[in-house]
């Protein structure tokens, strides 16, 4: 008996050191998340560096890998022997990074006036120094949702992304907004809790981007 009362201690023991160990692991990706989202909002638009912090946002690494990743893309690109990539082994064709936003929706808060909801996203492009008017669609980072005046979260199980041509794609998501309560928001919005936010209603968002 001593002995498997040993035995239950120890796998209790274990038990709650992988339970620490898991939860220390949650806490340390949502600071590295928050801090990357943070630096993400701050960076330069139009830049390599806002485009790997949306896919280290995106995919939940550091940002040392994403970059790893979009640089080890680049060369893939630019060394490339397909039918899609074998033009830009000419000088004339380079690849930049163009950050884009969109109005996704709006609504009225009796405090603060009209809040506009915007889908921001990051866009590798290719161009051509010797046709001006030629843009070419590489890749759609992660896109990122935010709100006129305050920042409102939006909890969503992901972004349905749709190239529709060279110069145009589609975003589209399903999921609701939180905020503060004390913004007093109208329309969709409803008190959850007593938590001091407020959430809306489910809903899907879309829209089209033209670059």
């Amino acid at each position: 008996m001593k002995t498997f009362g040993k035995f239950i201690l120890l796998s209790f023991a274990i038990a709650m050191a992988v339970s620490t160990t898991s939860y220390a692991s949650v806490v340390t990706s949502e600071k590295r998340l928050n801090s990357l989202r943070t630096a993400y909002l701050e960076a330069d638009e139009n830049s390599q560096e806002r485009y790997v912090l949306s896919k280290a946002i995106n995919d939940n690494m550091s940002y040392a890998e994403a970059k790893r990743i979009v640089e080890k893309e680049e060369y893939d690109i630019l060394n490339s022997n397909s039918e899609n990539h074998k033009l830009l082994r000419s000088p004339n064709y380079y690849i930049s990074y163009k950050t884009y936003s969109r109005t996704a929706t709006t609504f009225n808060s009796v405090k603060v006036g009209k809040i506009t909801i915007q889908f921001t996203v990051e866009v590798r492009v290719i161009h051509d120094r010797n046709d001006l008017s030629y843009t070419k669609i590489d890749s759609i980072g992660a896109p990122v949702a935010t709100g006129s005046r305050y920042l409102i979260r939006f909890e969503h199980g992901g972004f349905n992304k749709y190239l529709l041509g060279d110069r145009s794609f589609r975003l589209s998501a399903t999921g609701y907004f939180v905020m503060d309560a004390s913004v007093g928001v109208g329309g969709p919005f409803f008190s959850v809790g007593t938590s001091g936010q407020i959430r809306s209603k489910t809903m899907t968002l879309s829209t089209t981007f033209n670059i």
